[in-house]
């Protein structure tokens, strides 16, 4: 094996054998790393782990109310499912807060709910109540409390939206994609140097 260099993808641990230095390898994930070799690779990986540290702690420490979407696309009990739907249409999102005359929330309305409540029962859009197929007294966070309460509450619940309050009103939606696009944004800025887009 003269002259090469096996090493490992830091995706996925596969092995790829590399001949020159700072050539492009490809891991088993199909993700492709530039690795140094001798000396030179050491110093550079060693810098690589020392940002990952710094940036994982720095994730860790992020409230909930640094990654929530603070503008929150809501409606009323009585609206039709119609209306929910092209809301959540027009601004390309996967739920909807539900809130009474007090503007507290009583509700959350989901693309779940809209599948399982609406769909497969086959009610009408235009005539469904959104209070008879909502999930009533949704689960709710408060903006700062740590973004890692929203990881456990996401797998302990199975959620994909949870609404945030603060002194009895709502000020934000924190989703499973806010939570994986921040991941991406991690991933690509530890591995590559640069902000990854996160899935589209």
């Amino acid at each position: 094996m003269c002259g090469i260099v096996v090493d490992l993808c830091r995706v996925c641990a596969s092995e790829f054998p590399q001949k020159n230095e700072g050539l492009i390898g490809v891991g088993s994930c199909g993700q492709a790393g530039r690795w140094k070799t001798g000396p030179q690779r050491r110093r550079s990986n060693e810098a690589i782990e020392r940002k990952d540290v710094m940036n994982i702690e720095q994730m860790f420490a992020l409230k909930i109310m640094d990654v929530m979407q603070k503008d929150v696309v809501t409606v009323v009990a009585d609206s039709t499912v119609y209306a929910a739907v092209k809301a959540m249409a027009a601004k390309r999102i996967g739920a909807v807060v539900v809130l009474n005359e007090q503007e507290l929330v009583v509700g959350i309305f989901t693309e779940r709910d809209l599948l399982l409540q609406v769909t497969a029962r086959d009610r009408e859009l235009k005539t469904t109540i959104i209070k008879d197929v909502m999930t009533e007294n949704p689960v709710v966070l408060h903006p700062k409390l740590l973004l890692t309460e929203a990881f456990a509450l996401f797998k302990a619940g199975n959620f994909r939206h949870v609404p945030i309050v603060d002194k009895h009103k709502l000020v934000g939606i924190i989703s499973v994609k806010d939570v994986n696009k921040l991941l991406y944004e991690l991933v690509g800025d530890i591995f590559f140097g640069e902000k990854n887009n996160g899935p589209r």
